[in-house]
């Protein structure tokens, strides 16, 4: 069976939806219809939600016929520490492909996005933020919440170590692209996210905004869609064809769904983020050996300057 040969594994929020889109199209390129399988990485608070076996995840790619790249994309193979072990032992020689962008901005994306889907109870993002210390000894946990690593935002914003997992398997088989770099010149980083595959460049062009921020009209019939009562699931599949079923799903999800701009921080929560991560940028930077100034990060004295 088909093996994938390349992986985009992260971070979420950061364009992979965009990458993995742009990818498809290629002619030399197989990628499942299925985002985010999430086989890899057994230390992650989920794994096996969807693929416990690999005949079962081997499927996924059953289509590829003769395309010199399969590959897939998860997002939260980014905070596994065992993933990037995993994925080479199964598939020797694979490329990876990272993707991150502001740290403060994927934190508050992120919170955004998991308060959409459910993952998350807190609305107000500080808030969310002020409950991370005792979620991660696994208080103050939503009831359903499905990946912890997704709720911890700090943490989610704390490349370095990441990275460097990465790093330390793969070497330069690791392409890391900088979302903020990826708007400013969609022609050049394309093309490089192309030349890292080995694929040829043909027309390279902007996919724009693939997977935007969303929020629920009704937080109500959003816990109705993905949680129904007993009774109702019982009489839904009495009556409805699964495609049916399936399909009002989706019509309701999208009624319920609007799209919106992640609001402003306060100036003084924005400035001391900022500051509490300046290190992990530095850090990063180094890792990289790569100029990371687009993000504005406070350096040096600056940034001890901004803590007090």
């Amino acid at each position: 069976m088909t093996r994938p040969n390349f992986f985009i594994v992260g971070a979420p929020k950061c364009g992979t939806s965009a990458a993995y889109t742009f990818l498809r199209e290629h002619p030399d390129v197989w990628m499942p219809d299925q985002k985010e399988p999430v086989y890899f990485g057994r230390d992650l608070s989920n794994w096996g939600w969807r693929y416990r076996d690999d005949d079962a995840y081997l499927k996924l790619f059953a289509g590829a016929r003769d395309e010199s790249r399969v590959g897939e994309a998860s997002t939260l193979y980014f905070f596994s520490e065992l993933a990037p072990a995993e994925i080479e032992a199964f598939s020797p020689g694979s490329r990876i492909v990272v993707m991150l962008r502001d740290p403060v901005e994927l934190m508050r994306s992120l919170h955004a996005y998991q308060w959409y889907w459910g993952n998350e109870d807190v609305a107000d993002f500080e808030e969310a933020l002020e409950i991370e210390p005792h979620r991660r000894v696994g208080a103050r946990l939503p009831p359903n919440a499905d990946w912890i690593e997704l709720i911890l935002y700090r943490e989610a914003a704390r490349y370095a170590k990441y990275v460097r997992r990465y790093l330390d398997v793969f070497g330069e088989r690791v392409l890391v692209i900088i979302t903020e770099e990826l708007r400013r010149a969609p022609e050049r980083e394309l093309g490089r996210l192309l030349d890292h595959l080995g694929l040829d460049r043909g027309s390279v062009a902007d996919v724009g905004k693939v997977n935007p921020t969303r929020t629920v009209r009704s937080r109500r019939l959003h816990e109705f869609i993905y949680q129904p009562p007993a009774w109702v699931q019982r009489v839904a599949r009495a009556v409805m064809p699964d495609r049916l079923r399936i399909a009002t799903f989706f019509k309701l999800r999208a009624l319920n769904t609007s799209t919106v701009s992640v609001a402003p921080l306060r100036p003084e929560l924005l400035v001391r983020l900022r500051a509490d991560l300046a290190a992990e940028v530095r850090a990063l930077e180094a890792i990289l050996d790569r100029d990371l100034s687009i993000w504005g990060y406070p350096s040096g004295e600056a940034g001890l300057a901004a803590t007090t």
